[in-house]
């Protein structure tokens, strides 16, 4: 019998890659907009919520489900770091835009108690304030879909490098203490993944296409935290998931049209 720690890690592994390499292949089929959007649909906090109701219960799943608003303002500012640094550095944008993560990462891990309010209102001006300086500052324009590159091969090393990062991170949560495993909980792992696989696929231009749409689409990840808050407690763990998954899937098909027209 495997132990729930493995069990998470075999999960996270194929959950985590097979959406990743999924929603890559979405966006070069159908355009950033969509890629965008359907590319920060709960992956890897789906897993980690649920293990963390699991091993502990679904009351205090709940509880750390508060904390996503917090940690999704860290990573709307990786993933609007990598777009805008992603044409002068190419494949090594990441490097830079994970510094400036882990500098906010390290000094928010020190404070105590976030108010779920404020943070979440301060998640969505920072959202809306980033986004907008890259669809009227920067003007970076949306991208149709785009020729696929990828063999059976390349959809296998796609699958592989997220799954690793996602079992890497999920590893040194555990290992690292508390506050470093708090701040390897929210990591930017899916917006990792698919911003490197994009850029090494499709080119720079189409990652900043796609990652313009997934910082609006990151709201999605905080709507299913809500619906983890309040579904969770009363439904359990299961249909918890299976609730705040549809909420966040409805919110997606809400916001095409917006999506569409703004961007």
């Amino acid at each position: 019998m495997l132990d729930p720690f493995s069990v998470k890690l075999l999960l996270g592994f194929l959950v985590g890659g097979i959406w990743i390499t999924l929603a890559t292949v979405i966006s070069e089929r159908f355009g950033s907009k969509i890629g965008g959007l359907v590319g920060n649909l709960p992956s890897n906090i789906l897993v980690g919520l649920f293990f963390i109701g699991m091993t502990q219960s679904a009351e205090f799943a709940a509880e750390a489900a508060g904390t996503v608003p917090i940690g999704m303002i860290m990573d709307s500012i990786f993933l609007f770091s990598y777009v805008v640094l992603v044409k002068k550095y190419d494949k090594l944008a990441a490097l830079p835009a994970l510094a400036i993560w882990f500098v906010m990462a390290y000094a928010i891990g020190k404070v105590k108690y976030f108010d779920l309010f404020w943070t979440t209102l301060a998640y969505f001006a920072v959202v809306l304030a980033l986004f907008a300086y890259l669809e009227y500052g920067m003007r970076i324009p949306s991208m149709k879909k785009k020729k696929p590159a990828y063999s059976a091969s390349e959809l296998a090393i796609r699958g592989f490098l997220a799954g690793g990062l996602i079992v890497a991170v999920t590893i040194g949560a555990a290992l690292f203490g508390p506050v470093w495993g708090g701040i390897f909980s929210v990591f930017p792992v899916v917006m990792l993944s698919t911003m490197y696989l994009l850029n090494r696929a499709q080119g720079p231009e189409f990652a900043q296409a796609t990652g313009k749409v997934m910082l609006l689409g990151s709201v999605n990840i905080v709507v299913y935290a809500f619906a983890v808050i309040f579904t969770y407690p009363v439904y359990g763990l299961v249909w918890g998931t299976v609730i705040s998954y549809v909420a966040a899937a409805v919110f997606v098909v809400l916001a095409y049209p917006i999506i569409k027209k703004v961007s």
